[in-house]
């Protein structure tokens, strides 16, 4: 079964100072109607992290990134992990560049999302980290209703 529509929406967001950074260590981006392709498109979508880097100077660790809002759909669980970012290079003694690891995970949301908050973890010490220097790409795929009940119906187990 294909569970998305054939077109997606990539939306690329910067992360430039701690000024980007709504609650620490919580980052937020808001998202103009216009960064998404067509308002036509289905109610649903998964969201997954298509690329990411980040330069903290302080991190030497992997960090995870982990989506804070829109709450998934599709995972219960207080860390609702996009994807990670292991460390690339250094540059001196103080920054470490981070550099995005693909994976395949995927999370329902409401689609078109006009704010979306996230923050890192490291993935060594258990901190939470504000993502700040650098720039995440989310993508967009978007459901029919139909394809979500579906995958809804999917996910729903019975203990015998």
């Amino acid at each position: 079964m294909n569970n998305s529509y054939p077109i997606c929406d990539y939306v690329t967001l910067g992360v430039s100072t701690i000024a980007d950074v709504d609650v620490t260590p919580i980052t937020k981006f808001n998202i103009d109607a216009a960064q998404y392709n067509s308002t036509a498109k289905a109610d649903y979508c998964l969201i997954s992290l298509a690329d990411a880097a980040f330069d903290l100077s302080t991190e030497e660790e992997p960090i995870a990134i982990i989506l804070v809002t829109p709450s998934a759909q599709n995972n219960q669980s207080a860390n609702v992990i996009l994807g990670n970012c292991a460390i690339t290079a250094t540059s001196g003694a103080t920054v470490y560049h981070h550099q995005y690891t693909p994976n395949e995970v995927k999370y329902l949301i409401p689609a078109r999302p006009r704010e979306i908050r996230i923050r890192g973890l490291s993935t060594q010490t258990a901190t939470d980290l504000a993502l700040v220097g650098g720039y995440v790409t989310f993508k967009f795929e978007y459901l029919s209703k139909e394809q979500v009940f579906s995958l809804n119906e999917q996910t729903n187990y019975t203990t015998f």
